[in-house]
């Protein structure tokens, strides 16, 4: 890093039931996870879009055709 230079900090947000937000470094390790395996699901159910739906089954990645 240049002298001079602020350090930039990144946090990471989630949208709660509730409407609220909460970082993601303050969620249980369950909740973490459960967060994990949606973001997982959502980007493979877009990838693969009409050929393929993928959902999260007993804590487990589950493609359907």
């Amino acid at each position: 890093m240049k002298r001079g230079q602020e350090q930039i900090t990144v946090s990471r947000y989630v949208r709660t039931s509730d409407g609220g937000t909460t970082r993601v470094e303050d969620l249980t390790e369950e909740e973490r996870k459960e967060f994990g395996q949606w973001l997982a699901v959502t980007l493979m159910n877009e990838l693969y879009l009409g050929k393929a739906e993928f959902t999260v089954e007993h804590g487990k990645q589950k493609e359907t055709a």
